[in-house]
């Protein structure tokens, strides 16, 4: 899809990006029971699923990296996700990494941290742009 991505929830809610020699990016995200995706999700315990730590990256990368010649970033390999501890309904999170250029394209390194200070989950992946489109950040 060229030029844009259907999001299949809201994954971040803030987003800080801070440019030096490497791109650092923080993501925020409440865990909001009302969200449409939720109710459904383990019944009388929502659980903010695993598959949508991804999902906040990806919102995240994107966000930071925009769109280069119509194109949104895409992950190319998911190196590891070790999720530590769950995040329950009325929790938030932060998703901090960083972004740095490798092989043609983006290498992620992070870490997501419930506000209390439990980490939760750790990230390591790629992302490039289709067809090798070279792009830096916004």
């Amino acid at each position: 899809m060229t030029g844009e991505s259907a999001a299949p929830l809201r994954a971040v809610d803030r987003i800080e990006v801070t440019h030096g020699d490497v791109l650092t990016v923080r993501a925020t995200k409440l865990v909001n029971p009302t969200d449409p995706y939720l109710p459904g999700h383990f019944p009388g315990l929502t659980l903010y699923p695993g598959v949508f730590l991804l999902e906040t990256l990806r919102q995240a990368v994107v966000g930071a990296l925009g769109e280069a010649d119509g194109h949104l970033p895409e992950l190319t390999r998911l190196r590891s996700l070790r999720c530590l501890a769950p995040l329950r309904a009325g929790e938030e999170f932060t998703l901090t990494f960083t972004l740095v250029r490798r092989d043609g394209g983006h290498r992620v390194d992070g870490r997501y941290v419930r506000r209390d200070g439990v980490r939760v989950a750790t990230v390591r992946a790629d992302y490039g742009f289709p067809g090798g489109i070279r792009a830096g950040p916004r």
